[in-house]
C-alpha cells in the first residue's frame, strides 16, 4: 500500500511541476516518515521513480521523440535508440532509491539520537 501511495504522489508532482528533481526530494521525506526496512525504502523508491520515468520517456519516445532520441543515442554510442529510454529509467531508479535510503537512515539517526 505504501508503494501505491508513493507512486501516486510522485506522479502528481511530476504532472504538476516541471522539475525533475522531485524524484530525489519526495522519496527522502516519504521514507523518512514511512519506512519498514532499508531494502524496502530503496526498492520502493527506485521502482516508483523508475517506472514513472520509463512510462514518461517511453511516451515521449513513441509520440514523436524518436528523432532526438536517435541523435542523442548516436552521440552516446548506443546502437538502438530505445536503450536510452531504458537507461533513463535506470538512472531514475538509482537516484530515487538512494534518496529513499538516505531518508530511511536519517530517520534512524534522528530516532537514535533522541533516545540517548
Amino acid at each position: 500500500m505504501s508503494a501505491v501511495i508513493y507512486f501516486i504522489l510522485l506522479l502528481l508532482t511530476h504532472l504538476t511541476t516541471p522539475l525533475w528533481w522531485w524524484i530525489m526530494v519526495l522519496p527522502f521525506f516519504f521514507f523518512m516518515i514511512r519506512h519498514k526496512s532499508a531494502a524496502d525504502s530503496f526498492f520502493t523508491a527506485g521502482l516508483g521513480a523508475g517506472l514513472l520515468w520509463l512510462g514518461a520517456s517511453g511516451y515521449f519516445y513513441m509520440s514523436g521523440g524518436r528523432i532526438i532520441t536517435h541523435r542523442i543515442a548516436e552521440m552516446a554510442g548506443l546502437a538502438p535508440s530505445y536503450l536510452l529510454v531504458i537507461i533513463t529509467a535506470f538512472i531514475a531508479f538509482i537516484a530515487a532509491g538512494l534518496s529513499g535510503l538516505c531518508g530511511y537512515y536519517v530517520r534512524d539517526v534522528i530516532k537514535s539520537s533522541t533516545t540517548d
